[in-house]
């Protein structure tokens, strides 16, 4: 914006002021005074250069504008991924969590059934291996979760401290 209007200033005339002093005769103190004051008023009448100095101000402007824009939409799009993917990580948090409740209850339930004679040890062993599994599962998604998280932070531009996260 400021080279628009310095390229607009030379459409504007210049106005010098000026003043001198002096002192004619042999001596400083024997001679007589001399002062001077003026003004000056210049305007260039054929200066070819100023419109397109004056439009390319105006087009460095729009381009500034332009990359100023693009720039605001990618954190914007930057700061939704990041968000869409905390969100989505905290759901799978959540159903993980639910999956291990669910396995604990069915290695249970297979435990007494063993302890009936009922089921083989196969099935124990099975039941304890999706346990596992189910928790290994709660340990990838908090681990997603945490990441989506920073990633938040980062895209908003709060992420100050990485110590947070230990």
């Amino acid at each position: 914006e400021h080279g628009v209007r310095g390229a607009l200033g030379h459409y504007l005339p210049r106005l010098d002021l000026f003043a001198t002093v002096g002192v004619t005769g042999r001596g400083l103190l024997s001679g007589s005074a001399d002062y001077t004051i003026g003004a000056s008023l210049t305007f260039d009448v054929f200066d070819w250069g100023r419109a397109t100095r004056v439009r390319q101000a105006r087009a460095t402007l729009a381009l500034a504008e332009t990359e100023t824009e693009q720039l605001v939409n990618q954190i914007r799009l930057e700061v939704v991924r990041a968000f869409e993917h905390y969100r989505s990580a905290r759901q799978r948090l959540a159903v993980a969590a639910r999956a291990v409740q669910q396995a604990e209850e069915a290695l249970r339930i297979i435990q007494d059934r063993h302890q009936e004679g009922l089921t083989t040890i196969t099935e124990v062993l099975r039941a304890q291996t999706a346990l596992v599994r189910a928790r290994l599962n709660v340990l990838a998604a908090r681990y997603e979760y945490v990441i989506g998280y920073a990633a938040v932070l980062l895209a908003t531009g709060r992420l100050t401290d990485i110590q947070m996260f230990h």
